[in-house]
């Protein structure tokens, strides 16, 4: 009979094995996607690594904030990403190319 320990451990195995398996499956579904919705021609155009550090870190601060996150977009055309958070949608965060960025509170 295994210990707790070797249960706890156990379970939180086959957890992150379970999200990693689902999280390739979603991956694939969107690569699917991008390769079929997509022209020959079209580049795919994605957000720098700044970019995406910086989005992830101010996801990360407004969860912390218990603040829900309504949408992320990445603008191809300007090249910022685009956040808009709060309960109403008042938060409104722009990661411009370089990895700066800035908010702005509307009143609802």
């Amino acid at each position: 009979m295994p210990s707790g320990l070797s249960r706890f451990w156990g379970a939180i195995a086959f957890l992150l094995w379970r999200s990693l398996f689902w999280g390739a499956i979603a991956l694939g579904i969107e690569m699917l996607w991008l390769v079929n919705c997509r022209k020959p021609s079209d580049a795919i155009i994605m957000p720098t690594e700044s970019q995406l550090l910086k989005c992830l870190v101010l996801c990360q601060i407004l969860s912390n904030c218990y603040q829900p996150i309504q949408l992320v977009r990445y603008d191809e055309n300007r090249k910022e990403i685009f956040i808009i958070a709060g309960e109403l949608g008042t938060i409104e965060i722009t990661i411009f190319e370089q990895g700066q960025w800035r908010y702005d509170i509307t009143q609802a």
